[in-house]
């Protein structure tokens, strides 16, 4: 018996699908050292240890801090897989890479599942997935070694949950099955969830005034059931984000060098201030890494997707506005971190698109014959892939591993660390891509959280023997530890050798 045959816009998403991929595969192995070097390797570190020392939870494995080499933030969900791929033979890099891509196009492909059930035509759904293989954005953070993906994927299998739920009744399995994906969604990135939670309390409203309408205050005992299930999908995965943050921050607020990490002290950090949200030159910040990458040239289509949203049926609006005002609330009440961070703008980057795509239908509707409509389409991704492919952001993301002396001077100084040895590192704040790529533990002394008189004295204890230092930090070496020898010169970096293991520090003022 044969198969139903593939519509041809089910035929241009399965080829569009086809590119997603294929143009992702090249540089997949590429070390983790182009943007936000620093966020990447510290998720690759996480997984490195994971796959040498095996999986602890909630102290899991952070070696930058010193012993006892722990600084839980995220539940570790994507570094547990990441590191599963490793041990089945596949480089940690590319690992790394390879489950972002995974998860991106798991999540776009969830995405067009949802906007699909929702009623949304197919010259938007085709474009939607056309804008999310092309856009510059998509390109290069697809490809990064970051957990942000893993949670969109995540949320929208919740918010898809939900909607079943709000299609055909809560059932146990159903209530369980939305409680995981939620939860899971938290867990991996707490400042993702707030943008598909919305949804979910549009869905969870609609229905219970559906009940309301039909029942008034005579509710059956199913009627009871179905409120406890939006309960639960509701509170249970705010809760499980909120046990993991006590329990992560129990633990960063055991060791003196990572009390500065726990929540209650990175508020500020987290959520920015009045002032930030009415500057609006730091609005016009955020404006930009939309208007440039997420979707150059082609940005005003979202604001007609705005305007397009009235169209839709009653539910595929009411789901579709939330997912925006979900995406603008999480933008405001995490300020500073979109402000600060452009990949934090992955949480929103699948409804931007999806907004463009509604406004190109809109747009495409004035063109009365409808192979000029999907012309129209094509075009403006033709437009699209081709800016892409000449786009200074996505080559300088292809580029830029290869050209940093983090790999230089890894290489060189291993040669000088016996297997096993911890090591100091001055000058690079808590940036993990030297530990990631020597290999090694650290302790890396950033000197408003750390003091002199903690690094001696933890070198003197532990017994360390080398510190690597940027050259501009040579004399604060000396100063903590006057027998220091410099035995390497790499790439405006110094190692040296401590012949005391950490004698007494000179002075115990910062540097």
């Amino acid at each position: 018996m044969k198969g139903p045959k593939l519509s041809i816009p089910d035929g241009i998403i399965v080829l569009l699908f086809l590119i997603m991929i294929a143009i992702r595969l090249p540089h997949l192995g590429a070390p983790l050292l182009d943007y936000f070097e620093f966020r990447q390797t510290q998720t690759a570190l996480t997984a490195y240890w994971f796959a040498r020392e095996g999986v602890t939870l909630p102290a899991y494995p952070l070696p930058v801090f010193g012993s006892p080499w722990t600084a839980p933030m995220e539940f570790p969900l994507f570094q547990m897989i990441m590191a599963g791929v490793h041990l089945m033979g596949v480089p940690l890099d590319m690992a790394g890479r390879g489950c972002a891509v995974f998860f991106y196009v798991a999540s776009v492909a969830m995405m067009l599942w949802l906007i699909r059930r929702l009623g949304v035509g197919p010259l938007a759904c085709v474009a939607f997935v056309g804008f999310a293989t092309f856009s510059p954005y998509g390109i290069v953070w697809s490809r990064a070694c970051l957990i942000d993906y893993c949670s969109v994927f995540f949320s929208l299998v919740y918010l898809a949950l939900a909607l079943m739920g709000r299609e055909k009744g809560w059932s146990v399995g159903l209530v369980l099955a939305v409680i995981l994906a939620g939860g899971m969604a938290g867990l991996v990135k707490v400042t993702t969830l707030p943008v598909y939670w919305a949804g979910v309390v549009v869905l969870a409203g609609d229905h219970l005034g559906e009940i309301w309408k039909k029942h008034g205050n005579k509710w059956s005992g199913r009627d009871w059931g179905q409120l406890a299930g939006w309960i639960l999908a509701l509170l249970v995965p705010v809760l499980l984000a909120m046990i993991w943050t006590h329990l992560a921050d129990e633990v960063k607020r055991g060791a003196e060098p990572t009390r500065h990490l726990a929540s209650s002290a990175l508020k500020e950090w987290n959520f920015g201030t009045l002032q930030q949200r009415l500057n609006p030159f730091e609005w016009h910040r955020i404006f930009n890494n939309i208007s440039h990458w997420v979707l150059p040239w082609f940005w005003p289509l979202m604001l007609v997707g705005l305007v397009a949203l009235r169209g839709q049926t009653r539910l595929s609006g009411l789901v579709q506005g939330s997912l925006v005002l979900g995406a603008l609330g999480t933008v405001c009440l995490f300020f500073n971190l979109h402000f600060v961070h452009e990949y934090y703008l992955i949480s929103i980057s699948l409804i931007l698109w999806l907004l463009a795509a509604l406004g190109l239908e809109k747009m495409a509707l004035f063109i009365r014959h409808p192979r000029g409509r999907w012309w129209l389409v094509a075009v403006v991704l033709t437009v699209l892939a081709i800016d892409s492919s000449r786009s200074k952001f996505v080559s300088d993301a292809c580029e830029f591993p290869y050209r940093s002396p983090v790999l230089t001077v890894a290489k060189a100084v291993r040669e000088h660390l016996p297997a096993g040895q911890e090591i100091v590192i001055l000058g690079h704040g808590w940036d993990p891509s030297l530990p990631y790529y020597l290999e090694r533990k650290a302790l890396m002394v950033e000197p408003q959280k750390v003091t002199k008189a903690y690094a001696s004295a933890y070198v003197k204890d532990r017994k360390v023997n080398h510190v690597l230092s940027r050259n501009s930090w040579d004399k604060h070496v000396h100063q903590l530890w006057p027998d220091a020898r410099k035995i390497l010169e790499v790439e405006n970096h110094s190692l040296h050798v401590l012949d005391g293991a950490g004698g007494a520090p000179k002075t115990t003022t910062s540097p």
